[in-house]
């Protein structure tokens, strides 16, 4: 429970940087069901399996991947600086 709270405080710590943050383009789709109606802002993130799996992926796999990379530099350069202590823990609870 300790590691975890650490591991907690250290994530929140490290979100004072001034970092460029990824912003996903909002493109409004309106979805019924039920007689229910409401729009998803995000529902070009979603890919069907066969996108996934594509060896030449189509224009919207290539912008949710796009997006995707963004975050993942974004949250590794903001965590840059614990990556020394992330081994440490990791290390401790995998063995």
């Amino acid at each position: 429970m300790k590691k975890l709270l650490f591991l907690i405080i250290l994530i929140i710590s490290s979100c004072d940087k001034n970092l460029s943050i990824p912003k996903a383009e909002k493109q409004p789709h309106e979805l019924v069901l039920h007689g229910d109606t409401r729009i998803d802002n995000y529902y070009w993130m979603r890919l069907t399996d066969e996108q996934k799996l594509s060896r030449d992926p189509d224009d919207q796999t290539k912008d949710v991947l796009s997006y995707i990379k963004e975050e993942k530099e974004y949250i590794g350069s903001g965590l840059a600086h614990t990556n020394n202590l992330q081994e440490k823990i990791y290390n401790e609870i995998v063995g």
